[in-house]
């Protein structure tokens, strides 16, 4: 059973849809406006942590893979489409099959250690990043399947350039403005795990041409922050985004948090034994 607040929230944003394509990708899009990956179970992976379908509102918003597919199964099914929930014990997904065409639904799906750094469409949607796993797995329809995602995309406002335009101003030779780039998005919405994914993508990018070492830690949160260590200056990531923090208070974290490397680097080792002393 799908919550009032979920049900309502859809039909009145929905708007106009010329096929079951635009219908499920305007439903996709919406949920990834509102739901979060719950930070609980991406912690401790516990199914009981995170709400049953009918209690997943719009002031409770947290799923997991699981009740994700469940939810947006069963909002596809009020809007007669027809689909199904795929995957395994590992993970889930929907597909639909509306005239002829096979469509992967997948907006959990999180590839940290890919290449090109990929981030959930949880996380894609909310921050305007490019919405990746929507994907047409056939090749029946194509063209109308495409024109249904613009279509989409102009009712929603979606800018399909605006990741590339964020990519674009960060500049791995002025750190201050990069870093400003990151904590913009950070402001946008609060979610424990897509920021984490946030940082994960473009920590790389910005960090990439300067001498660092990476370590995490704990605050009050139950999802791991980071603090980066460089020759001259230091940054811890908080929930407000990324800011400058002095060697002092990186000796007061070292002795209060759970403080472990990340990435092992000779100047940890150096700061590690002159904290030591």
């Amino acid at each position: 059973m799908i919550s009032n607040s979920i049900k309502t929230y859809i039909k009145d944003n929905i708007g106009e849809c010329h096929n079951d394509i635009e219908t499920a990708y305007s439903i996709y899009i919406l949920l990834g406006k509102v739901l979060y990956y719950s930070p609980l179970y991406a912690k401790y992976k516990l199914d009981n942590l995170i709400p049953q379908i009918d209690r997943i509102r719009i002031d409770n918003p947290y799923v997991n893979c699981n009740t994700w597919a469940i939810l947006y199964n069963e909002l596809l099914k009020e809007y007669n489409i027809n689909s199904n929930i795929k995957g395994n014990n590992n993970h889930k997904y929907v597909e639909i099959n509306t005239n002829n065409s096979i469509i992967r639904c997948d907006s959990t799906l999180y590839l940290k250690d890919h290449l090109l750094g990929y981030t959930s469409d949880l996380t894609n949607i909310k921050y305007g990043l490019d919405i990746l796993f929507f994907n047409l797995m056939n090749n029946t329809n194509r063209e109308e399947f495409n024109n249904s995602i613009k279509r989409v995309h102009k009712k929603y406002n979606i800018n399909e350039n605006l990741e590339s335009n964020i990519l674009n101003q960060i500049n791995i030779n002025d750190l201050d403005y990069s870093i400003s780039i990151l904590n913009d998005l950070y402001k946008k919405f609060d979610g424990l795990v897509e920021r984490k994914q946030l940082f994960e993508k473009y920590y790389d990018l910005i960090f990439s041409n300067i001498d660092n070492t990476l370590l995490e830690y704990y605050d009050s949160s139950i999802i791991s922050k980071h603090i980066i260590l460089l020759e001259d200056n230091n940054y811890i990531e908080t929930n407000n985004g990324i800011k400058q923090i002095s060697y002092e208070e990186i000796l007061n974290l070292l002795n209060t948090n759970s403080i472990k490397l990340k990435y092992k680097h000779e100047y940890t080792k150096k700061i590690v034994k002159k904290h030591q002393k």
